[in-house]
């Protein structure tokens, strides 16, 4: 069973007055005494401390707790075969010492996380059964009978126990060296990781290269390894790992039973030996810090640890101008070791790139090879990046740039790193914050701020370590090299450094170029005559026999090359192939809008992140402009805009966060044709909006929103690194005080006629379907009931000239008349016009029994905006027809003018 810490506070603090919350704590304290024995006796067995059988303490008494404050684990390796066990046995009261000894060569890894003090009364039942074995007369049977009974009871007491984890490795003299070394560096790994001072990496390595590990978890790879530290460290499970005070049992007793036992077995009061039993350990052992125990000498694969932190492995590379990023957060982690190759060559380069793309490749030791598919020019997401980031390199232009640099680099090429998709694995966080930019209104605006911004846009699979001097002119004259020079040497060439000088020599005279010093890695000036020495600190990291100061190449090596490049949201294997099929289809990319006034005229310019890639774009809607009566003409592009006859309403509005539920848009003659396209401006850019619609009628439509945040953890805010990207958050913010964000909803409905398909503006043979850009209006919706009418949303049976007959019938259709009336008036009839007006003014629907009043509302809504009542508006219809010249309509608006009813206007 597990034990009961994490529950317990640390120490344990007086009891409140709170009665369930001391009820709780005594029970809680009630069950960890007894799990781990504290109310039992010990006994001695060999090099162990059994627990007795017998309760010899009560299980009310407070256990103290303390965490241990030791940085490092304790490594005791026995060298000695007398214990402190023997010495332990000459304070019992009986003869029962065991002269067996054992030649223990075991390695001990001890964890120690907490101290355990505990005292609490004597159990009663252990002092009458004491008291009533003095009272047997015959004194042999007495004295068999007091000793059955401490036996049972356990002879000696711990008051002070040590608690934590062990790992033990046997017979450790006969492990080889090789194999002590990786031991020791992988259980310095998995105690940084354990205690959370570094990520997990590597952690599908087997641990087929150390000795067998015996602990309480079976342990097969350094992920398990790391686990287990980890759950030590959180207090998950622990065992007693030492004993550090105990007192003989019965100096628990009263004096008078203490005297009688002292004179039944003519013993005397001793006190307890000083020191530390620790149980399969012998008296005489070699103790030492893990720290101190750990040789700093290890092979190169040892130090990627390390390395892969320090260099930022796991974070996507972000191309900023002139120099690599990295993203903010880590995307991934390794799961096993890369493939190492040993190079161990020596470069010198002199080379003068013909543009700025070669310059920025070279200088950054980027390597493009043949077929590699990924082009620089057109990086997937990488038209963003906030005002706060460096700016990205623009390839495009650069490559018709010419280059005035000229570089001069000696290139240490020490061991190559390859690794492949399944050596890695992605953060739950990375993915989800991806997931959720992907899934959001504005996809690919999202995931060009989440690469921009906070994971960066490529990620290298092959890497070469080792170190680069770099040496950087411009030329101000013509080009002076046809053509790049290189040498290539072993760097255990002993005529390396003369080889190297005379060649920079040359290049001194011959292009007039500076080679008399060089910048290394970390900024740093090195002449040429202190080459050698530089080249020096490689040589040393690969010769046995060097220092542990020369041997710390962690500090030394540098990133020289990267390959292999490919995209990093590749890394997401599902996400990605939906994110492609969906991104090489189309491309929405707008992400806002601007009004202007140009010549009396409104004109909205629609803004784009970055410039629109390969045509693979679409644009829908009209430009249009007022005419001289005021209302609103297209123009007409025979060579532009295929779908010009598409017509496009929108809006927009401000909504809260604190009421995203239930959001009412307003339209007009909406049909299950409709599309529904939604855009949100946000001032917090780490919020994504789920858009969903709920329900519609003829002139509304009800929305859903949802915020999705972008998972943070604040424990890794530093590197953005967490090991299985747990999306749990403690969020401390009293959430009464957080402000409530405004934010505005954008919307349109593209009315497309009935069609399903929208024209590629490149391709006439290719038809892209409208729900590719956002939802229809279809029959999966909700249909608000009192907007349904089923004979309503029909085509209209009658013609124009039947349809007017119709109210002078007695059972003349009065809804199908009004129906024909909207169907004309919408193909800008001005006769339907009228009749509009003449139904409006004389309430002719009410005799229907389906009459609805919105039949009245959407048709003031469409014809005649702006009208109050339906005087106004069918006043305002009839303008509309005389205007045409149609008499009816000029009689019945002249009378309006002249009497005033429904005409704003003075007489």
């Amino acid at each position: 069973p597990k034990p009961i810490i994490v529950d317990l506070e640390l120490p344990l603090a007086p009891l409140e007055l709170d009665y369930e919350k001391s009820l709780r704590q005594q029970k809680l304290e009630a069950e960890f005494v007894n799990y781990f024995a504290l109310n039992r006796g010990r006994n001695i067995q060999n090099f162990v401390f059994p627990r007795a059988k017998g309760i010899v303490l009560c299980d009310n008494g407070k256990p103290i707790l303390h965490k241990v404050n030791s940085d490092s684990p304790i490594i005791y390796i026995s060298n000695h075969a007398d214990t402190i066990w023997n010495n332990l046995r000459t304070i019992s009261l009986f003869d029962n010492i065991n002269e067996e000894k054992i030649d223990n060569k075991d390695l001990q890894i001890h964890v120690p996380v907490l101290t355990v003090e505990y005292r609490a009364d004597v159990s009663d039942s252990f002092v009458k059964d004491i008291e009533s074995a003095l009272k047997i007369s015959n004194e042999s049977e007495r004295r068999k009978v007091i000793e059955k009974q401490f036996n049972h009871y356990g002879n000696y007491v711990v008051t002070k126990f040590t608690l934590g984890g062990i790992i033990t490795i046997r017979d450790w003299l006969n492990v080889s060296d090789e194999s002590k070394t990786y031991l020791r560096n992988y259980i310095k790994w998995a105690l940084e990781c354990g205690k959370g001072q570094t990520s997990e990496i590597f952690e599908d390595v087997p641990l087929d290269k150390i000795p067998p590990l015996e602990a309480d978890d079976e342990m097969d790879t350094l992920g398990d390894l790391c686990n287990w530290f980890a759950r030590i460290y959180d207090l998950e499970f622990a065992k007693v790992i030492s004993y550090r005070k105990l007192i003989p049992s019965y100096r628990l007793l009263p004096d008078g039973l203490q005297q009688k036992l002292f004179d039944l077995t003519g013993s005397k009061p001793f006190e307890a030996p000083v020191g530390e039993l620790v149980p399969n350990i012998l008296e005489k052992n070699e103790r030492i810090e893990l720290a101190k125990w750990i040789e700093l000498r290890p092979k190169l694969e040892l130090f990627l640890w390390d390395w892969f932190h320090n260099s930022s492995l796991q974070y996507g590379v972000i191309l900023h101008k002139s120099k690599l990023g990295h993203g903010k957060k880590a995307a991934f982690k390794f799961l096993r070791v890369p493939t190492t190759t040993e190079i161990k060559k020596v470069t010198l380069l002199l080379a003068q790139p013909r543009n700025r793309q070669e310059a920025y490749l070279l200088e950054n030791g980027i390597i493009m090879k043949d077929g590699n598919n990924l082009n620089f020019d057109n990086i997937p997401f990488a038209e963003y990046s906030s005002i706060l980031s460096c700016p990205l390199e623009d390839f495009k232009s650069a490559k018709n740039q010419p280059s005035r640099a000229i570089y001069c680099q000696i290139i240490v090429n020490m061991t190559k790193l390859s690794f492949n998709f399944g050596d890695i694995k992605s953060l739950q966080k990375y993915s989800n914050n991806v997931n959720i930019a992907f899934q959001s209104n504005e996809p690919y605006k999202n995931l060009c701020k989440i690469f921009g911004d906070d994971y960066g846009h490529l990620l290298p699979r092959t890497l070469t370590v080792g170190g680069v001097l770099l040496k950087k002119f411009e030329s101000y004259t013509t080009k002076i090299l046809s053509e790049t020079i290189q040498h290539e040497y072993d760097i255990d060439d002993p005529k390396i450094i003369e080889k190297i000088e005379a060649h920079l020599e040359e290049w001194n005279e011959r292009f007039n170029v500076d080679t008399s010093f060089f910048i290394n890695g970390t900024g740093g000036i090195v002449y040429r005559d202190k080459i050698n020495t530089w080249l020096d600190n490689f040589l040393n990291l690969t010769n046995e026999k060097a220092s542990q100061k020369d041997q710390n190449w962690s500090s030394n090596w540098s990133l020289v090359s990267s390959e292999d490049w490919t995209p990093l949201y590749k890394i997401l294997r599902k996400s990605s192939t939906v994110i492609d099929k969906t991104f090489s289809q189309y491309q929405i990319v707008f992400n806002g809008e601007e009004l202007f006034q140009k010549d009396e005229q409104d004109i909205f310019v629609i803004r784009f992140p970055g410039s629109l890639i390969d045509n693979n774009y679409h644009i829908f809607g009209v430009i249009v402009k007022k005419d001289e009566k005021g209302d609103w003409i297209k123009y007409a592009y025979p060579n532009f805009n295929k779908n010009r006859n598409v017509r496009v309403l929108y809006g927009k509005l401000t909504v809260k966060d604190n009421n995203l539920s239930d959001i009412h848009l307003k339209c007009k003659n909406l049909t299950s044709d409709c599309v529904l396209i939604t855009s949100i401006v946000s001032n917090d850019n780490s919020a994504f909006y789920s858009i969903k619609p709920k329900a519609w009628a003829k002139t509304k439509i009800i929305i859903d929103m949802t915020k999705d945040k972008s998972e943070s953890d604040p424990k890794h805010d530093k590197d953005g690194f967490d090991d299985e990207g747990s999306d749990s958050e403690i969020d401390n913010v009293d959430k009464t005080e957080q402000t409530v964000q405004d934010t505005i909803l954008k919307w349109c409905i593209i009315y497309n006629d009935g069609r399903k398909s929208m024209i590629s503006e490149v391709d006439n043979s290719q038809m892209l379907p409208w729900n590719s850009f956002g939802d229809y209006l279809d029959d999966s919706m909700e249909r608000l009931e009192e907007d349904y009418d089923w004979r309503f949303e029909q085509k209209p049976q009658l013609m124009l000239e039947q349809a007017i007959q119709q109210h002078d019938l007695d059972d003349g259709d009065l809804l199908e008349a009004w129906r024909v009336f909207i169907n004309y008036a919408r193909r800008k009839d001005h006769i339907a016009l009228y009749w509009i007006g003449f139904y409006l003014q004389y309430d002719i629907l009410t005799a229907s029994n389906l009459f609805r009043r919105r039949f009245y509302e959407e048709a003031i809504d469409e014809f005649a905006e702006g009208a109050e009542t339906n005087l106004q508006a069918a006043m305002m219809l009839y303008k509309k027809s005389a205007d045409f010249g149609y008499p009816e309509a000029q009689l019945r608006y002249g009378y309006g003018l002249y009497s005033g009813q429904g005409v704003l206007q003075d007489k």
